[in-house]
C-alpha cells in the first residue's frame, strides 16, 4: 500500500529543502532578507501544491454583478 498523503506530503517537503533541521535565530534572520532564497522556497511550495491539488482550480468567489464593457 502506498504511504498516506501527509507521509508524501512531509516527504517532498523535505526533498525540497523547505523543511529540514532548525536553524538558529540569527540564520533565520539572514534568511528573511535574502529574497532569492524566499524566491526558491515559494517555488518549491507553489510545486507541491500543483502537485497534491492537480484538479483544483480556482475562480473568483463570486461572479461580477455587472459586465464590464
Amino acid at each position: 500500500m502506498a504511504p498516506s498523503q501527509l507521509k508524501q506530503l512531509k516527504a517532498s517537503l523535505h526533498k525540497s529543502g523547505v523543511l529540514g533541521p532548525q536553524k538558529s535565530k540569527k540564520v533565520q534572520k539572514n534568511n528573511r532578507k535574502d529574497a532569492s532564497k524566499r524566491q526558491e522556497r515559494n517555488n518549491a511550495l507553489e510545486s507541491i501544491r500543483e502537485h497534491f491539488n492537480p484538479f483544483e482550480a480556482k475562480g473568483p468567489a463570486r461572479r461580477e454583478k455587472f459586465d464590464i464593457a
